[in-house]
C-alpha cells in the first residue's frame, strides 16, 4: 500500500488536471445530482434498449467530442464515468436534444468550478434519481467514488427499469470494494423489475474480480459477454468495465477497439427486458 500511495501521489502532483487535493471539494448531499437537458419521452421500449457504457477520461483526449457523438448516436441509455462537466462536455451532452442527463458529482475542482463524477443519459425521463457516494474514500485525495441510480418507466409495463451507473472505488483493499458493492446491492434486491448494473468497477486484481462476481451472482445478475473481440481496457490483465443485467436478454455486444477518445474502450449492447412473473 505504501508503494501504491507513492505512485498515486506522484500522479496527483504531476497531472495539471489534478492540481492538488486542496482543490477538491465534496458537495453536500442535496447538491450531488444535476439534470442537464430534458426528454419529452415518458417511457422506454422494453423490447429494444440500446446502451453505451464508457469511462470518458474526463474528455481529455483530442477526439473525445467526435467519438462521443458517434458512440451515442441512436442509443437509448448512456452510462458514463469520469464526467468532467466543463463547457465542452456540457455542450456535447446538449447536442442531442432528445436526451436527458442525470449527473452524480463525487467532487468539484474548486478552482476551476467544474464537477466530476458519473452521468446517465436517457431518451426517457427518469422517474427516480439517487446519487450514492462510496462510504470509503480514495487515499491521498480523500474523495468518494460515485454510483448513480436512475429508474425509468417501460412502455405497456407496470414495472420499471433500474440503471446503476458505477465508478467503483479504486486504490483500496478488496474488502473496501465489497463495501461499496454491498451498499448498492440493497437497491437491486428491492427492485422487482429489470436491472442494468454497469460502469468502471476497477476490478483489477483476482480478489476484486472474485468479489465482484460473487456479489453479482447472488443478485442473479449476468455479465454481458463480448466474445473473441473483447478489447476491454485491462489493468494487470483484468478488465475494468462490465455490464451486468437481470431479467434481460442481449444482442450485438461490442467493444469499440478502434475508438481512442478515452483511455477506456467503449462498450455497447442492445437489450430486451423480460416480463417479470
Amino acid at each position: 500500500m505504501t508503494l501504491l500511495k507513492s505512485i498515486l501521489l506522484t500522479l496527483t502532483l504531476s497531472a495539471p488536471t489534478y492540481a492538488g487535493w486542496s482543490n477538491y471539494k465534496v458537495p453536500k448531499a442535496n447538491k450531488l445530482v444535476e439534470q442537464i437537458g430534458a426528454s419529452a419521452q415518458e417511457e422506454l421500449d422494453p423490447d429494444h434498449i440500446s446502451i453505451l457504457v464508457w469511462n470518458m477520461y474526463k474528455g481529455q483526449k483530442k477526439s473525445w467530442s467526435k467519438d462521443f457523438q458517434e458512440l451515442s448516436d441512436n442509443r437509448d441509455i448512456l452510462i458514463l464515468q469520469e464526467m468532467y462537466l466543463n463547457q465542452k462536455m456540457r455542450s456535447s451532452f446538449l447536442e442531442n436534444s432528445e436526451m436527458e442527463y442525470q449527473t452524480g458529482t463525487n467532487f468539484i475542482y474548486a478552482r476551476e468550478k467544474v464537477k466530476t463524477g458519473v452521468a446517465t443519459g436517457s431518451k426517457a425521463k427518469a422517474i427516480k434519481v439517487i446519487a450514492r457516494p462510496s462510504k470509503i474514500l480514495e487515499p491521498i485525495t480523500e474523495t468518494p467514488k460515485m454510483a448513480l441510480m436512475t429508474e425509468y418507466a417501460l412502455k405497456n409495463r407496470d414495472d420499471s427499469l433500474l440503471v446503476i451507473n458505477i465508478h467503483a472505488i479504486n486504490f483500496v483493499l478488496p474488502i473496501d470494494l465489497k463495501t461499496q458493492l454491498d451498499d448498492l446491492a440493497t437497491f437491486i434486491k428491492s427492485h422487482r423489475g429489470p436491472v442494468i448494473f454497469a460502469g468502471d468497477f476497477n476490478a483489477w486484481s483476482p480478489a476484486k474480480k472474485r468479489i465482484l462476481f460473487n456479489v453479482t451472482r447472488k443478485l442473479e445478475l449476468k455479465a454481458i459477454n463480448f466474445g473473441e473481440k473483447d478489447y476491454r481496457t485491462k489493468t494487470f490483465g483484468y478488465a475494468l468495465d462490465y455490464i451486468f443485467v437481470r431479467n434481460m436478454s442481449y444482442d450485438n455486444s461490442k467493444v469499440w477497439g478502434h475508438i481512442y477518445g478515452s483511455d477506456h474502450k467503449a462498450l455497447t449492447v442492445d437489450l430486451k427486458a423480460h416480463s417479470i412473473p
